[in-house]
């Protein structure tokens, strides 16, 4: 089995060494959510406001969407 996780900005991120080494013992749940934080936090959609408005996200390849918008 495969544990992947997406971020905002589309990446995805295999997490099975992770969760094999929790479910081995070698690391604690807390160990992997920390990293999963961690990786959420470095991989966001870079924003596009205008006057402080938020109009949009840009994707990855560049182009501008409001699918992310909340």
């Amino acid at each position: 089995m495969q544990w992947i996780l997406t971020c905002d900005n589309g990446k995805e991120i295999d997490m099975t060494h992770y969760i094999g080494k929790q479910m081995d013992g070698e690391i604690t749940r807390q160990d992997v959510l920390d990293r999963i934080e961690f990786y959420k936090s470095t991989n966001k959609l870079q924003e596009y406001k205008v006057d402080g408005k938020l109009y949009g996200h840009y994707t990855e390849d560049g182009k501008l969407t409001n699918k992310y918008i909340k």
